[in-house]
């Protein structure tokens, strides 16, 4: 079986973690709230450094 390439890997992970929060979303078990685009973009700098997901 072939490696993925890094490229590969984040777009799967990025599917993934998409694809749970809209399942959780139309489970009613995920409540999404309004935040600033600076902060969103913050919180993702440190997702991808610290490889949280």
């Amino acid at each position: 079986m072939a490696r993925k390439s890094a490229c590969g890997d984040y777009a799967a992970a990025r599917t993934m973690l998409i694809g749970e929060t809209v399942r959780l979303l139309k489970l009613r078990l995920l409540l999404l709230v309004p935040a600033h685009a600076r902060l969103l973009a913050s919180a993702w700098e440190l997702v991808e450094k610290h490889h949280i997901y």
